[in-house]
């Protein structure tokens, strides 16, 4: 698996499903600041995972691609909120 992955066309209503998702599994901590263009950055904490969601709906998950919980993260993700963009 590639060091990150990006979701495009998430609206901040899937977004806001998917971070739900996120915390149903894991704990996560929301950084306190933010760059331009972007709406929301958290860590997923014990994981070594970091999730960035930019306002022009593009959702980026960054990690290790030796990470096992990142790789089935991001296949959960993709599967449960069908968005059939990860090979």
């Amino acid at each position: 698996m590639k060091p990150n992955t990006i979701f495009v066309n998430i609206s901040s209503s899937l977004y806001e499903e998917i971070k739900d998702f996120i915390k149903s599994k894991y704990k996560i901590e929301i950084s306190g600041k933010t760059l331009p263009g972007l709406a929301e950055s958290f860590d997923i904490l014990h994981e070594s995972i970091k999730v960035h969601y930019y306002r022009k709906g593009k959702l980026l998950f960054q990690s290790s691609p030796n990470n096992k919980t990142y790789a089935d993260l991001v296949l959960d993700i993709d599967s449960n909120f069908s968005l059939n963009t990860v090979d």
